[in-house]
């Protein structure tokens, strides 16, 4: 193996400021072969190294999808039940809006955990504009409970971050347990993730010297985020959801990654059964193939995932980071960065992360 070229390629896009810190990681069959930590901290001018946080983003639902999972393997949540059984006052009629006009009505009682994990409820997405549209967690899922839909429930696959928070909001129902509280016990501890937490924003205790900033908000904080989650919402839930709100390094990652493959050959943190219905084909629209909580490789020459195996599946995260595993090659990929920190309209990634796995790959066979 040679990773020269992946090695010039990061050393571009950072010492260009394209992307001004990232971690990446990759294993084979559970063993590392590459680790790469490049990059500043520019507040601080000192460097990135392989133990610096970086908020991780939607790759956030790679753990909490894990213990929700768990919970269905003990018989708490079933896939196929409605989530109004978990959390009653998501029931009833609701309009179905499109640029904020009512274009129908639908029932939500039906609605399964299952179409929540694949996309597939027909809510849409929000974030606050100029205020706080969640102001707490308890606060914040009610007000979820009333807002529009963008299409009726199961006919279409557009990703969405609400159902999400609602599978958070179970968890913490039925475990009688904070997610942050049950990360920590049921998969950081016995895991070894020694580095991987979310930042409750009112504990105050986030060390900034080991985080990596993001984007500066201009909607309301008004200021660098960071040491504190980037997602908006995530923010104003105290920093912790299960949509949002990890931060963690490319190793911890990457080694769940691994030991998330490990489940395809004997039961692990998960059963193999389980991981098997996660990773098989849920729903799928435009290209966009969904396994539950995990997106699924594409077949479309244009998309960056093209180059891994079709069994591949991994997730990305908006900050600037994604994971993916790659069954046919044994391949853990980690990629963690700060993508956002020149703003949300400068972001670099999407257009680099078709050659950056291409340079994995050409490292692997060289």
């Amino acid at each position: 193996m040679n990773f020269s070229k992946l090695n010039v390629l990061l050393n571009h896009l950072c010492q260009n400021n394209i992307i001004p810190a990232l971690q990446v990681v990759l294993k084979i069959d559970g063993q590392t072969i590459y680790t790469r930590a490049l990059g500043s901290i520019y507040e601080l001018g000192t460097a990135v190294t392989p133990e610096t946080q970086f908020d991780i983003a939607s790759l956030t639902k790679l753990f909490s999808g894990i213990l929700f999972m768990q919970l269905v393997e003990g018989g708490k949540f079933s896939l196929d039940d409605s989530i109004c059984v978990n959390l009653p006052d998501f029931s009833g009629i609701r309009t179905i809006e499109k640029n904020g006009h009512v274009s129908g009505h639908c029932n939500i009682d039906n609605i399964t955990w299952r179409q929540a994990l694949t996309h597939t409820t027909g809510m849409g997405w929000t974030r606050p504009k100029t205020r706080p549209s969640l102001p707490t967690l308890g606060a914040g899922i009610h007000e979820i409970y009333k807002l529009p839909f963008a299409y009726v429930p199961g006919t279409k696959v557009v990703y969405s971050d609400l159902p999400i928070i609602l599978m958070g909001s179970a968890i913490e129902k039925i475990t009688s347990l904070p997610l942050d509280e049950l990360l920590k016990v049921c998969l950081c501890k016995p895991l070894g993730l020694a580095n991987t937490s979310y930042h409750r924003l009112s504990l105050h205790n986030v060390d900034t010297s080991r985080t990596a900033p993001t984007e500066y908000d201009t909607i309301f904080r008004k200021r660098r985020v960071w040491g504190d989650v980037h997602d908006e919402n995530c923010f104003l839930m105290d920093g912790v959801s299960a949509h949002a709100g990890i931060f963690s390094t490319a190793e911890d990652i990457c080694k769940l990654m691994a030991l998330y493959a490990d489940c395809l050959k004997s039961d692990g943190i998960l059963r193999r059964k389980t991981v098997k219905e996660m990773i098989s084909l849920q729903a799928e629209e435009n290209n966009d193939r969904r396994g539950l909580i995990w997106q699924l490789s594409s077949p479309v020459p244009s998309s960056y995932t093209y180059a891994l195996s079709d069994e591949s599946y991994g997730h990305s995260g908006f900050t600037g980071c994604f994971a993916w595993n790659d069954p046919a090659r044994k391949l853990s990929i980690v990629f963690l960065s700060n993508d956002i920190y020149n703003g949300r309209e400068n972001r670099q990634l999407f257009s680099w992360r078709k050659e950056i796995i291409g340079a994995i790959l050409d490292g692997l066979y060289s």
